[in-house]
C-alpha cells in the first residue's frame, strides 16, 4: 500500500484501514451467524422487521427492474385469454392464493411468506411485472415459474385474466373457470372430466375460441397432440402437465372419445367481414409467394385429410380466434419443434412472414369454411 502513501494523508491512510478492518469483521460476523443457526427459520414465527424489510425491497426491486424487458403484450383475443387464465388459475394457483369463490385456507398463514391474496394486491403491479412473476416466479416463496416458459401466449392470459380479477364475482368465475363439470356421459373413458372443464364432453371447446374444436379432427392427430405435449416437443403450460400424467392407453382412448363426437352442429363463430374472409381464402388457396408463403391447403386439405403419411389438423370450422391465436403463439416460435410442423416449410417461419392482419384473415376463413 505505499503507493497510498503518496496520494493520501495519513489521517486518511489510519479511516481506509479501519474500513477494511470493519468491513472483514462484517462479512467474518455474517458468516458467523448463520453458521451458528441463531436466527429461527420457523414458518410459525413471522421474520424479524429488519429481514422482512430486506426481503421485501430486493423483491420488489428485481421485479421492477427485470420486467423492464417483457415485449409488449400481444393481439391476442382478450375474452378467450380470460377464460384460458381462470382455468389455468382455478386449476394451480387458486389453492395457494384463494379464488373470488374460495377464500384461502387457515393453514395458509402459517406460510412464510403467505401466499397474497390476489384480488387485493394485482393493482400494485403493471402488466409487465405481473407477466414476469407469472413466467418466472419468485425464489424462495413458493411461487413456480410457468411450466412452458416459451409460450408468452399462455402467459399473457394469466396476465388478463388476474387483471379482471378485483372485481370478479364469485359465480363469473365458476363459470369462467368451469369449477363444476357436469358429471361424466355414460362410457366416458377416465380423464375425460378433466379435459371437459375447457373442451366440453362434445370436444366444441365451449364456443368462445379459447379452446379448439377437437371433434373436427383425426384420433391419429388428437393422439400424436398428446404424445407431443407429454414430451414437450410441443410447448404448454397447461396441456403438458396435464399429458404428462396420461398413459398411452389412455390418450388412445381420449382421442378416439373426441373424434368420435358429431361435428355437424358446431357453434357459430362470430361473423367476420367479407372483405376480411375473401383476403384469407387467397393467402389458404394461393399463399403469398412474395412473402415466401406457401399455401395453407397444401397441408392442411379438406376433411381430415393427411399428407405424407402426417395427420395434420383439419382447420375448417376452427374458431378464429383459436387460430390466429396459435398462428401468433407460432410466430414467436413458443408452439415447439413437432414432426408436423417442421415437415416442409416450419410454421414458425410461415407465420412470421404474415403480418397480424393477414393471418385474423386466414383464421376468418377457416372459421368459416365449414
Amino acid at each position: 500500500m505505499s503507493w497510498l502513501k503518496t496520494v493520501l494523508p495519513t489521517r486518511a491512510l489510519h479511516w481506509v484501514g479501519a474500513g477494511v478492518v470493519f468491513a472483514v469483521a462484517g462479512i467474518f460476523g455474517a458468516i458467523l451467524f448463520v453458521w451458528s443457526g441463531v436466527y429461527n427459520i420457523a414458518a410459525i414465527d413471522p421474520h424479524v422487521p429488519a429481514v422482512n424489510w430486506l426481503i421485501t425491497v430486493a423483491k420488489v426491486n428485481s421485479i421492477d427492474r427485470h420486467s423492464n424487458d417483457v415485449p409488449a403484450r400481444p393481439p391476442l383475443d382478450q375474452p378467450a385469454q380470460v377464460q384460458r387464465g381462470a382455468v389455468q388459475f382455478d386449476m394451480e394457483c387458486g389453492a395457494c392464493h384463494g379464488t373470488p369463490a374460495a377464500p384461502q385456507t387457515g393453514l395458509l398463514r402459517n406460510m412464510r411468506p403467505r401466499p397474497p391474496k390476489l384480488s387485493e394486491v394485482v393493482d400494485r403491479h403493471t402488466s409487465k411485472e405481473l407477466f414476469w412473476i407469472v413466467k418466472h416466479g419468485i425464489k424462495y416463496t413458493g411461487m413456480p415459474g410457468w411450466p412452458a416458459p416459451e409460450r408468452d401466449d399462455e402467459v399473457w392470459s394469466m396476465v388478463t385474466f388476474l387483471e379482471q380479477i378485483q372485481d370478479m364475482k364469485p359465480d363469473a368465475y365458476r363459470q369462467l373457470a368451469n369449477t363444476d363439470p357436469e358429471r361424466p356421459p355414460a362410457g366416458a373413458p377416465d380423464g375425460l372430466q378433466t379435459c371437459a372443464r375447457c373442451h366440453g364432453y362434445d370436444g366444441h371447446g365451449k364456443g368462445k375460441g379459447a379452446y379448439p374444436i377437437l371433434s373436427i379432427q383425426e384420433k391419429e392427430y388428437l393422439s400424436r397432440s398428446l404424445q407431443a405435449y407429454a414430451d414437450d416437443h410441443r410447448h404448454s403450460g397447461t396441456m403438458g402437465p396435464i399429458a404428462s400424467g396420461l398413459s398411452d392407453k389412455q390418450m388412445d382412448r381420449l382421442a378416439t372419445w373426441y373424434a368420435n363426437q358429431p361435428s355437424d352442429d358446431l357453434p357459430d363463430d362470430t361473423s367476420p367481414a367479407s372483405e376480411l374472409v375473401m383476403r384469407g381464402k387467397k393467402i389458404a388457396e394461393k399463399g403469398l409467394p412474395d412473402q415466401d408463403v406457401e399455401a395453407c391447403i397444401s397441408c392442411h386439405v379438406r376433411a381430415k385429410g393427411r399428407r405424407f403419411d402426417i395427420v395434420f389438423p383439419n382447420l375448417e370450422g376452427q374458431y378464429a380466434n383459436y387460430i390466429a391465436d396459435q398462428l401468433l403463439a407460432w410466430k414467436t416460435r413458443g408452439r415447439g419443434r413437432t414432426r408436423e410442423g417442421q415437415l416442409m416449410k416450419p410454421m414458425s417461419d410461415i407465420s412470421h412472414n404474415l403480418s397480424n392482419q393477414e393471418i385474423r384473415a386466414v383464421a376468418a376463413y377457416f372459421a368459416t369454411a365449414k
